[in-house]
């Protein structure tokens, strides 16, 4: 856990860029966020405040979705109410599979690999899961930018996250079937439905129940597929959300981002 713990501080200095002073300002605040609540190791409580609410720690999800949705919400709001533009792309394109196969494939089929790689490796490791590999294959994809394009809609910078977020999934599975240890918190859920219809997981699980094992495997197989034909003829779609005015889109992230954060804990 330390050097876990070592190693999400490490990737700070790959995310921070020119920016260190900000970079640091940032981990701090991470490490104080994470302090608050009871101490795993003794029990006691750190930086409650003398709230109740706060013995629970701040959930991850609340957190994630203030800081990106509610902020990035915030931030269009006003660059309207300064007067500027309201939707940078208005004309959609007819997207298709051999254009983007074209176009992108050959330019980021490595960071592609390599993100699927590291997220792998990632959720092969016990106790890790898909945000860790997320960070560590955008750092890496970061550092490999000679052009220093990332923020400035880099594709590369969407291709290394969900890549090694998706891998890891796979990948968490394997301590769970082999070994019995789950490797992320969904695993750990699947972990927990095998054991009560009496399936142990672990090496005996494929010897005594080898149709459950390796129903896994085909089914993380065809999932893959599946999601690659979602996401290729699904674009269009998903890209008709720019006809939108941003005005409209605003109240309805807020609505959304609140009520996500309240069925979180129904607080």
């Amino acid at each position: 856990m330390f050097l876990l713990s070592i190693c999400g501080l490490t990737i700070v200095g790959s995310l921070t860029g020119k920016n260190v002073s900000k970079g640091l300002i940032a981990a701090l605040i991470g490490l104080f966020l994470a302090m608050i609540g009871m101490d795993n190791t003794t029990g006691s409580m750190r930086f409650i405040f003398g709230t109740k609410t706060l013995r629970g720690r701040i959930n991850l999800i609340p957190a994630v979705i203030g800081l990106f949705a509610i902020a990035e919400m915030i931030k269009q709001g006003i660059g309207i109410g300064r007067g500027g533009q309201e939707n940078s792309i208005r004309k959609l394109t007819d997207f298709k599979f051999v254009d983007i196969w074209k176009e992108n494939w050959r330019k980021y089929s490595g960071v592609l690999l390599k993100s699927s790689a590291i997220g792998t490796f990632i959720g092969i490791l016990p106790g890790t899961g898909g945000a860790i590999a997320a960070f560590l294959a955008y750092g890496e994809a970061k550092g490999r930018d000679k052009e220093g394009t990332f923020g400035q809609g880099n594709p590369a910078g969407i291709i290394a996250p969900e890549s090694a977020n998706n891998a890891a999934v796979g990948g968490s599975l394997v301590p769970m079937l082999s070994l019995g240890i789950p490797g992320s918190s969904t695993s750990a859920i699947m972990f927990g439905a095998l054991t009560i219809h009496g399936l142990v997981p672990g090496q005996r699980l494929f010897v005594e129940h080898g149709d459950v094992a390796y129903s896994f495997m085909i089914g993380m197989f065809l999932t893959a597929i599946i999601m690659l034909l979602v996401g290729v003829f699904g674009i269009p779609l998903f890209a008709s959300i720019l006809k939108l005015n941003i005005r409209q889109i605003i109240p309805v992230v807020i609505m959304c981002s609140l009520i996500g954060a309240y069925s979180v804990n129904n607080s």
